[in-house]
């Protein structure tokens, strides 16, 4: 049975036949990787939240999650921007959005923003940290989904054209772009929030003074004494409140703040990138991806730089925040030991996908994407044919007639009705699974370097900053 959301969200998800709940042992028969890579990102982004509890990172996580979940909504519901479809997890939220997305974001940013404030740089040199830390940790993830069936790319779609060993630069360009934005938007609004608490402070002290005084004399002429005790009551609640409660409003203030400026930023960053690489905007290829990667590098060696002279760079000196990031580095390399295992055995032709995918027609259909440029729409003839041949298959009557081993119903594609969009897709041999196992292994070791130094006591590593 779906859940009560999509009855709020969407009236076709109603027509399908998707679960909030599934059995893992199911699920493991059908797409055996997704299943652990599903519940490795819900036990570590769970075990995530004692070290938040530990170190006053908790508003972190809270920002984590809500934010790039806000985001992946956002290119999920507008037309111009639907370029992906996520697998039918063990647990769904609606028929396009699995719990584990959720759980994903609150990893990938939680560790990658808390790695980069380690090391005490300037807000822009971390935040660039924050990229290039987020990158080297999603780029695993990034590289075995599509072949694996984790989620299936738009055929058609030209910004996610350009790809590396399964990735597209598009989405490679997209982490390293929205996760520094969103460490710089919040290391930002720590700062602006504080200034306007303090002006929204001395307003209200000075209406709480005057409420009373004032009610008080209509109470001595109108004899409303209940009105004074009631203004009383609020005011001691209000005290009370600002003295408890500032500093989860503040925080609250600072993510809704970021989960709205940081998509529309990140487009932008991203367009600026594009047009500085001479790369097609719209379409972010390899000159936008090294010139990207070439900026964030130079602006994290001078932050590094200007701390190392000012004498910010320090060593930790508490010994609770020390032991933390030791489990949250535990986390990290469980995380990359997981997607090397994954590359290294998985087999894709194994992978059966059920679930909402890119709309099936028999005929051709051309439409104009969010920058104006022509993409296929649809799904036709016997699948993809453009930028996602490598990925997966259409199952064919002729040849798959029986049930799959796992002995869940194969559902062919139709031109009209629900199977239009809720169809069966199939695992294909990987196109190049030397090159994307070197590239996995070059991603953990550049990630396992780069954390094993932030979150243990080697060389002159800096105290965390909540």
């Amino acid at each position: 049975m779906g859940s009560i959301l999509s009855k709020f969200v969407n009236e076709e998800w109603q027509k399908m036949p998707w679960k909030a709940w599934k059995s893992p042992l199911a699920q493991f028969k059908v797409m055996p990787s997704f299943t652990v890579i599903e519940w490795t990102y819900r036990l570590i982004a769970w075990s995530l939240l004692r070290h938040a509890l530990k170190t006053n990172g908790l508003p972190l996580w809270f920002s984590a999650w809500l934010c790039g979940t806000a985001n992946d909504i956002f290119f999920m519901f507008m037309p111009f921007c639907d370029n992906f479809w996520q697998a039918q997890g063990c647990v769904m939220i609606t028929p396009r959005l699995p719990l584990y997305i959720v759980e994903m974001y609150a990893v990938i940013i939680y560790i990658s923003t808390t790695a980069a404030r380690q090391f005490n740089l300037p807000y822009v040199s971390e935040a660039a940290l924050t990229g290039l830390l987020a990158h080297v940790l999603y780029g695993v993830y990034d590289i075995n989904g599509p072949p694996n069936l984790w989620w299936t790319w738009h055929d058609g779609d030209p910004s996610i054209s350009k790809r590396q060993h399964n990735a597209p630069l598009g989405s490679s360009m997209w982490i390293l772009t929205y996760i520094s934005l969103h460490s710089l938007l919040l290391r930002w609004t720590e700062n602006s929030y504080a200034r306007l608490s303090s002006d929204l402070k001395k307003f209200l002290g000075k209406v709480l003074s005057v409420l009373p005084s004032f009610a008080g004399k209509i109470s001595e002429k109108l004899k409303l004494i209940p009105l004074l005790d009631k203004l009383q009551d609020l005011q001691y609640f209000l005290n009370r409140g600002a003295h408890n409660y500032g500093h989860f409003l503040g925080w609250a203030f600072r993510i809704g703040f970021s989960g709205l400026v940081c998509t529309p930023m990140f487009m932008s960053l991203m367009g600026v990138f594009q047009i500085f690489s001479l790369d097609t905007v719209g379409i972010p290829g390899s000159r936008t991806y090294k010139l990207t990667l070439l900026t964030y590098l130079a602006l994290t060696l001078r932050g590094f730089l200007k701390a190392h002279r000012s004498g910010a760079l320090r060593l930790p000196k508490q010994k609770r925040t020390l032991a933390a990031n030791k489990q949250l580095l535990y986390s990290t390399l469980f995380f990359y030991l997981v997607n090397l295992g994954i590359g290294l055995w998985s087999d894709s032709t194994k992978h059966t996908s059920t679930g909402v995918h890119q709309k099936y027609s028999e005929r051709s259909s051309i439409v104009k994407d969010i920058m104006g440029f022509r993409r296929e729409d649809n799904i036709y003839g016997d699948g993809p044919r453009e930028f996602s041949t490598n990925d997966y298959k259409l199952p064919n009557p002729e040849q798959d007639r029986s049930p799959d081993p796992s002995g869940a119903p194969i559902i062919y594609p139709k031109n009209t009705g629900l199977d239009s969009e809720w169809y069966t897709v199939m695992g294909k041999p990987r196109h190049d699974k030397a090159g994307d196992n070197k590239l996995l292994a070059t991603f953990t070791l550049i990630g396992t370097i780069a954390y094993s130094a932030a979150f243990t006591n080697l060389g002159t590593l800096p105290a965390y900053i909540p």
